[in-house]
């Protein structure tokens, strides 16, 4: 798995590729931790887009990363997910409780 970051506007954008999974996740929780408090960033966008894999402890690091963006005042979205990683997140309800788009961009035209 490799995770790069970057600041567009006031949201920070999370990319992620490889597999989430029970052997991933920890690296990928501990890394979300340590991503910088900005207060410039008010939303975090991750970029599903080069997830492979996704099992259930990628999904609970994910509602993690959530819960600890919430507490800070911030909000998580993710987007560009496709094939096996929608269906999971579909399957779940996960869907309903993050918000999802197409894109960074379709996120970025949207309001916080």
């Amino acid at each position: 798995m490799e995770i790069t970051t970057r600041t567009v506007q006031d949201v920070l954008h999370i990319t992620v590729r490889g597999r989430l999974d029970t052997a991933t996740a920890p690296a990928f929780t501990q890394q979300c931790a340590e991503l910088p408090q900005s207060n410039d960033v008010l939303r975090v966008a991750l970029d599903a887009s080069g997830i492979t894999y996704i099992s259930s402890a990628g999904i609970r690091s994910i509602l993690k990363l959530g819960e600890h963006l919430k507490a800070s005042g911030r909000t998580l979205a993710v987007c560009g997910l496709t094939g096996m990683a929608r269906s999971v997140f579909s399957m779940t309800g996960l869907d309903a409780i993050i918000p999802i788009h197409e894109s960074l961009d379709a996120m970025l035209k949207k309001a916080p």
